[in-house]
């Protein structure tokens, strides 16, 4: 979670130094939101659940955002490279955490980034994590990359993910591209030609 916001204020950050405003990122259009909203919900509440279950509601979890991405990603939508990003991010630790009954963590990248290693993963951090043995598949996309400065392991799933919010926070924020802001002028002035037409 920590990454996670230091990558969207990165984000802010460069497009108000890019001669953006805030005002962007409130006038932002987000689609299908409740499936954002009850893909948080679900995996908040992993912890409530064991089993196959829980694994099970993550990989659910995890398509929810795949498809909230999705619904936000058509033509002419403000953020398609950067839910491109997240989406793609998500889809591998879903395949991973699906091949393995949840997200498996390296040993070694946890005593990296600060960790006993004998900690148990299968506890917090929502439940929805492993040990890795040599037993798991797709070891390269688990939690492999030890982050020490803010004390967590992440995953290549979870780095797409982190460029992903910052590119979409950096275009909600930043200035509007040349091409959207002469298409912007075009609509308004045949906007403001219709209203001075029906007036007459």
């Amino acid at each position: 979670m920590v990454v996670m916001a230091a990558a969207l204020i990165a984000g802010c950050v460069a497009g108000l130094a890019a001669g953006g405003s805030l005002t962007r990122l409130a006038s932002a259009r987000i689609r299908a939101w409740p499936i954002l909203v009850v893909a948080v919900l679900i995996e908040a509440c992993l912890g409530a659940t064991s089993g196959p279950l829980r694994p099970a509601l993550a990989v659910t979890a995890c398509l929810g955002v795949v498809g909230w991405c999705a619904a936000n990603t058509g033509k002419g939508r403000r953020f398609p490279y950067g839910l491109g990003l997240i989406g793609a991010g998500v889809v591998l630790n879903a395949i991973v955490m699906a091949l393995n009954g949840g997200m498996p963590v390296s040993q070694f990248a946890l005593a990296a980034a600060g960790f006993p290693k004998a900690m148990n993963v299968a506890e917090g951090h929502f439940y929805k994590h492993i040990a890795m043995t040599d037993l798991t598949r797709l070891r390269m996309l688990g939690d492999i990359i030890p982050f020490h400065l803010a004390r967590t392991v992440l995953s290549p799933g979870d780095l797409l993910m982190l460029m992903g919010i910052a590119v979409v926070s950096w275009r909600a924020t930043g200035p509007v591209p040349h091409g959207r802001r002469v298409r912007l002028a075009e609509l308004a002035s045949r906007t403001w030609e219709g209203e001075v037409g029906d007036k007459k």
